[in-house]
């Protein structure tokens, strides 16, 4: 396992090798690996104090302990609203981005399985260490750390003081006194976080486009306010949008399985009916559901403009299999259709697969906080009535809906 040192510096070349010593004072893993986030004015500054003035190497030697590859390209410059490196981060725009930048940075490498992170919080501006650290616990594992880097007074911020030295090594300071390098105490502060990588979705943790860190927030933080949550369907796009009452976050879903979108049409027509049937239950284990696998199959004829005239599973899936204008678009289609077909209705184990597959479709866009909230759900008792009212435990034959606090407050759908 290797470790890599990730640090916020701002114009103090100073932080990275006091972060070091610290680390090689403490016993933790040397890192094989430095990366920087920095401005383009502090990536001048480190660049002079770490590389053409030698400190880092020298740290090294004193230490004796590997030297750290380190070149231009390990400096990463936070990128400006319009792509050009910002050259001090004072405005709100700049602000966005740098957090856009670190929040994706470290997603980025805490990919790398072979690889901790040991994300240094001592330099650099308040927001790129709140940003740094936020990043941490919104993806970091088990493996990675994170740390501050305390000196004493008098040392902190000195342009002459890089870390203690062996030898006697005076400084001056501003008033006139002198200090020696070789007596300041330099100590690493090992901060402990809560890591909560299990909320993000997973198409984020993948390498793909740059993380929108108030996004990711906003719906993290809508996830803990399900009565503010508010849910538009458009069933002929196979189309969720899933956004906030009072704020201005949104996000659009698509369900890209035909067959399981007509499933949640269905129990969110259902979670606003609030029928005296108390919606669909699972199919038994030795009972199929002939009146769902119906239903669904009826709904997804008049999605796709298909006029149907059977009444049973049978003469209904046999007329949608002779539609070839299907699989052109809803390849898997057939499968679904003919294994229901076999069946006489939907099986207990279908029922299963056809939810896991909406929950792993939601969970690639959405927190698992707000997925949680959108997964259909055992609702309704065998009269309809809400199970939060009767108090009833769910069980056997209780009817699955959206459960949000106040569906008929929260979900629309919309139809052409």
């Amino acid at each position: 396992m290797r470790t890599m040192l990730l640090a916020v510096s701002g114009m103090s070349p100073a932080i990275i090798t006091e972060t070091l010593f610290s680390i090689n004072r403490k016993g933790s893993a040397w890192p094989q690996a430095l990366k920087i986030i920095t401005t383009s004015k502090g990536a001048e500054r480190l660049w002079q104090g770490l590389v053409l003035d030698g400190h880092l190497d020298r740290l090294c030697a004193v230490l004796d302990n590997p030297r750290i590859p380190f070149s231009r390209d390990d400096i990463l410059v936070v990128p400006g609203k319009d792509g050009e490196p910002v050259v001090d981060a004072r405005s709100v725009e700049d602000h966005e981005a740098l957090a856009n930048f670190i929040v994706t940075t470290v997603r980025d490498y805490t990919r790398d399985e072979n690889t901790g992170i040991h994300a240094s919080i001592a330099g650099g501006r308040k927001t790129m260490t709140f940003y740094l650290g936020y990043a941490m616990s919104l993806f970091g594992r088990r493996i990675d750390s994170l740390s501050h880097v305390l000196v004493s007074e008098g040392y902190e911020n000195h342009p002459d003081f890089f870390y203690p030295t062996r030898e006697s090594h005076p400084i001056r300071l501003r008033d006139g006194t002198t200090l020696d390098a070789r007596d300041a105490e330099v100590t690493l502060a090992d901060i402990p976080f809560i890591r909560q990588r299990r909320l993000v979705p997973e198409l984020l943790k993948e390498f793909s486009e740059q993380v929108n860190f108030r996004e990711l927030v906003n719906l993290i933080n809508l996830g803990d306010e399900p009565q503010a949550l508010r849910l538009d369907i458009y069933p002929r796009e196979y189309r969720l949008r899933v956004y906030s009452s009072h704020s201005e976050v949104a996000k659009d879903i698509h369900i890209s399985n035909l067959w399981h979108w007509v499933l949640y049409l269905l129990l969110a027509a259902e979670t606003l009916q609030a029928s005296d049937r108390g919606g669909y239950a699972r199919p038994g284990r030795s009972e199929p559901d002939s009146v769902l696998a119906i239903q669904m199959a009826m709904t997804l004829a008049e999605l796709r403009g298909i006029q149907c005239l059977g009444s049973s599973v049978e003469e209904l899936i046999d007329e949608l299999l002779q539609n070839d204008s299907l699989w052109e678009q809803h390849s898997n289609l057939e499968r679904s259709l003919q294994a229901v077909r076999n069946k006489g209705g939907v099986t207990d184990t279908q029922f299963s697969t056809y939810l896991n597959s909406i929950q792993q479709e939601l969970t690639k866009h959405l927190p698992t906080n707000l997925v949680q909230c959108l997964m259909p759900a055992q609702m309704f008792d065998e009269n309809g009535e809400a199970l939060l009212v009767t108090g009833k435990i769910k069980n056997k034959g209780c009817g699955y809906g959206i459960p949000l606090p106040n569906p008929h407050k929260q979900i629309r759908i919309l139809v052409d």
